[in-house]
């Protein structure tokens, strides 16, 4: 497989070139995480079953890496690099929640509910300060 020629779909909708570096930098530091090392060796083994095709989106080549590290029964690596995945998917969540209240109240409205929003508790302790600041600037613009 030539993965200069095939493109993959990200998250936002985007095209962009499959980067086989990516997936095994990627399955590298899931190795490291755990204390172990991924051998060429391993990761051909681990690639091998990995089925690369013309707009596939990430989360579908994630899925086939997640699935190869357990056939290839490093389940360890393949539970630290579901752990990874969820945790920047929460990230990403967490992250689009603040960028919508930041929204909100840059267009004059503070949304009474904050606290009933589900997000980790140390964003929602320094909420209301970081939406108050924002806001200043956003006026004082």
């Amino acid at each position: 497989m030539s993965s200069t020629q095939i493109s993959i779909v990200k998250r936002d909708g985007k095209r962009v070139p499959f980067s086989m570096n990516k997936i095994k930098n990627a399955i590298r530091k899931a190795f490291l995480s755990v204390g172990s090392f991924a051998s060429d060796d391993d990761l051909t083994n681990i690639l091998h079953r990995v089925n690369i095709q013309e707009d596939m989106n990430v989360e579908e080549v994630q899925n086939q890496v997640e699935r190869s590290l357990m056939a290839e029964n490093y389940f360890a690596v393949a539970k630290s690099y579901m752990l990874y995945r969820q945790k920047h998917s929460e990230d990403r969540e967490t992250r689009d929640r603040i960028k919508f209240l930041i929204e909100y109240c840059a267009a004059g409205m503070l949304p009474v509910e904050v606290n009933l929003m589900p997000m980790p508790m140390s964003i929602k302790k320094t909420l209301p300060h970081l939406l108050a600041s924002f806001r200043k600037e956003i006026l004082s613009a």
